[in-house]
């Protein structure tokens, strides 16, 4: 794997290629008084797609990526992406008109909110997915074999 000092002119050419093309096209949507939506998409996709291709082969990145934090998120992401919304929202919205924080605390409401919501998708995702994966996995085995009787 290449590290920053083994990248090539060529790489850091096509990096900054990228970064500016992102930059420009995001920053003009029109041009002769035409909406450039599908061309804009396409260059700023490709952009990206160039970037992220780059950025890979950073040692810094790496390690970064592979850090405990980074893997913990990375674990409890769908849980906390499934948790994080609806009942986040509803939650500081009771605390708030509750009177359980004083007003001037309100902007405070979200940091425990969020470590409430990291311990439960952790509990979610370390316990209950698990089971559930298994009791869902042994279930549909046993009705596709009886459909596979029943046309068979």
């Amino acid at each position: 794997m290449k590290t920053k000092k083994e990248l090539n002119n060529i790489d850091y050419l096509l990096l900054v290629l990228s970064i500016l093309i992102a930059l420009l096209i995001g920053s003009f949507p029109y041009y002769r008084g035409v909406e450039l939506n599908i061309y804009k998409t396409i260059f700023f996709s490709l952009s990206i797609i160039i970037l992220f291709c780059y950025l890979y082969k950073l040692n810094f990145i790496n390690k970064f990526l592979l850090s405990k934090p980074i893997q913990f998120l990375g674990f409890i992401s769908y849980p906390l992406y499934l948790l994080h919304y609806e009942v986040g929202l509803s939650l500081m919205y009771k605390l708030h008109k509750q009177g359980i924080i004083p007003e001037e605390f309100s902007f405070l409401i979200p940091i425990p909110v969020t470590f409430l919501f990291l311990f439960i998708a952790y509990i979610f995702a370390k316990f209950l997915e698990p089971t559930l994966k298994n009791i869902f996995s042994k279930f549909l085995k046993s009705h596709y074999k009886k459909s596979l009787q029943i046309y068979y």
